[in-house]
């Protein structure tokens, strides 16, 4: 009754000229905000900075991931850093430290051996090239110190598409791993 009364007093009102429907809006829609101000050039070029540094993330752990045959890898790569030793220190990881991981090295590229262990360690069969770069031994068959000293200088074509091989081998091994390099 209430409502019936109050649209028939409405329809007494008279109307302005100035009064129109589309002047005024309906009660329930919100009246939109006036648009806020925009971000200041410094906020825009830090939003900008930690863009492409997370662009970079995603594409450094995408290319990890292409490389890698499992997800210890991708964690290990990314997070391990890579170092180098001498000659006199990679001796030192020859596997007689069992506290110690076991390295070995291939055209300067010192890889980690620990999960062969039982290979590479004193009593393993290749327990010869730890702690040692046994470039020369992997592609010469010459296990004997004196072959070490002799360098690679002279190793032919054939013999570094060899120690190639080798070097991809231990590269996409899924328990062996890239450590660092040697260093004169």
């Amino acid at each position: 009754i209430v409502a019936a009364s109050m649209a028939e007093r409405r329809k007494h009102i008279p109307k302005r000229e100035t009064d129109s429907q589309a002047d005024i809006p309906p009660p329930d829609i919100p009246t939109p905000s006036p648009p806020s101000p925009s971000l200041s050039l410094p906020v825009r070029i830090f939003v900008l900075f930690i863009s492409v540094l997370f662009v970079l993330a995603v594409a450094n752990f995408a290319t990890v991931v292409a490389r890698s045959q499992t997800i210890t890898q991708v964690v290990r790569e990314l997070t391990q850093p890579e170092f180098t030793l001498t000659l006199d220190q990679l001796a030192s990881y020859d596997g007689s430290d069992p506290g110690k991981p076991i390295y070995l090295a291939i055209k300067g590229q010192i890889f980690d051996v620990t999960a062969g262990r039982k290979h590479y360690g004193p009593k393993g069969g290749y327990h010869f090239f730890a702690g040692k770069d046994a470039t020369r031994s992997f592609v010469t068959g010459c296990f004997e110190e004196k072959c070490e000293q002799e360098g690679t200088e002279d190793l032919t074509d054939e013999q570094w598409a060899e120690v190639d091989n080798w070097v991809k081998f231990y590269s996409d091994h899924k328990e062996y791993f890239r450590v660092g390099e040697v260093v004169k």
